[in-house]
């Protein structure tokens, strides 16, 4: 009877305690790991907007300046930082990567692109290098499917 007793009080301490501690725990996992994952997914569909809006900077350079030309240029360079931002606020990376995030070196490089083409927006076009090539290879790095197209 004493034993019946213990039992019911220690599983009527231990229930709570345990939904306390599940709630703890989904809501580090929300923080550190779903909302960085999310806020990287949102700054790649910002980045695919830049490219798509600011292209006919990007791909027709001049040497005239303009405020819409430096403001493509603004925009492009940000859309970098950003996506260095959102990816250094990315913690426990296993589990990240597993759920699609993109590795510091990918963001890296894409970031690189991205300035490349914010640098581009001035100067000279290169045959040999299109600048379209570019943005399908920053597409291609951050997973961002073509318009319609699922994963």
């Amino acid at each position: 009877m004493v034993a019946d007793f213990l039992k019911i009080m220690l599983t009527a301490a231990a229930t709570p305690g345990g939904g306390v501690l599940l709630l703890v725990i989904s809501h580090l996992v929300q923080k550190f790991v779903l909302e960085p994952l999310h806020e990287q997914r949102k700054i790649f569909g910002n980045i695919d907007y830049r490219l798509t809006y600011w292209a006919w900077a990007y791909s027709n350079p001049q040497d005239a300046k303009s405020p819409e030309r430096d403001t493509a240029m603004n925009e492009l360079r940000d859309a970098a930082g950003g996506l260095l931002a959102t990816t250094n606020a990315i913690r426990c990376w296993r589990l990240s990567l597993t759920l699609g995030a993109v590795a510091p070196d990918v963001a890296n490089e894409a970031s690189r692109i991205l300035i490349g083409l914010s640098n581009g927006v001035y100067g000279r076009f290169d045959h040999n290098h299109p600048p379209a090539r570019d943005a399908q290879r920053l597409r291609d790095l951050l997973r961002i499917p073509l318009a319609g197209r699922a994963n």
